[in-house]
């Protein structure tokens, strides 16, 4: 049941990820779903119910099942000031960032091994799932790894953290783009750091689970300074890359 439960959230959340599904559109029912996959509907509840603890849907009773814009964090819904907080943060060196990630990102993944559910586990091993299909398409991958990182947010319990994370977030998301467009490697490294880091959380080790959270931001620092002195990023800021002769 439970993989099953997996088979039809991962293709529901790739859906919705491709735009198949419009933000606000209502999803088929139970029944429609159940028949479509193969599944009972008790596998379907769960499936959305995965999908809802991913952020991806909010289940009303007796209404449906109503997609939510993947490319907005809950806590940037929820509180609406993710936009304001963030100015300027884009301007910060990559080093002050780094700081910030492995404080705020430390001590999510440390909450997340304390408090993650089941279902929260399932979903960041969906996300994990997601990336691996998506590792030759470097925008896909991406966008799962962004979902990965915010449902560990969700999996904290804690509201704040989640509004916190996606002010950072935005304030790597050019690195981002960039180190996820470099050689499949970087991809396969990071997905390879993200399933040791579910495998801590699911342990309910939340030393190991920082540990392991430190170790990847840090390679994630290392890969864009290195590259980019090898001119193979920009400057942060867009800069185009300094001369190798450049006094």
């Amino acid at each position: 049941m439970a993989n099953l439960r997996n088979i039809v959230a991962e293709r529901l959340a790739q859906e919705i990820r491709k735009g198949f599904w419009e933000p606000g559109a209502r999803l088929p029912g139970e029944r429609p779903l159940a028949v479509r996959f193969e599944a009972s509907r008790p596998v379907v509840r769960e499936a959305l119910r995965m999908l809802e603890d991913a952020g991806l849907v909010r289940v009303q009773a007796g209404r449906g099942a109503f997609v939510l814009d993947p490319s907005v964090g809950e806590g940037e819904a929820s509180l609406g000031q993710a936009e304001a907080l963030s100015a300027g943060i884009s301007n910060l060196a990559l080093s002050d960032l780094a700081e910030a990630r492995i404080l705020v990102e430390g001590r999510i993944i440390e909450l997340a091994a304390q408090r993650a559910t089941e279902s929260d586990i399932d979903a960041l091993r969906m996300f994990n799932a997601m990336m691996e299909r998506a590792i030759s398409n470097p925008t896909a991958f991406k966008q799962a790894d962004l979902f990965f990182h915010r449902q560990l947010a969700r999996a904290s319990g804690s509201p704040i953290y989640v509004v916190w994370l996606e002010i950072i977030l935005r304030g790597v998301d050019e690195e981002r783009n960039d180190v996820t467009r470099l050689a499949v490697r970087h991809r396969e490294d990071i997905l390879a750091s993200h399933k040791t880091m579910v495998a801590a959380v699911a342990d309910g080790d939340p030393v190991r689970a920082r540990r392991l959270m430190i170790a990847h931001i840090e390679e994630f620092v290392r890969n864009v300074e290195c590259n980019t002195a090898l001119g193979l990023l920009p400057q942060r800021g867009g800069q185009a890359p300094a001369s190798a002769d450049r006094r």
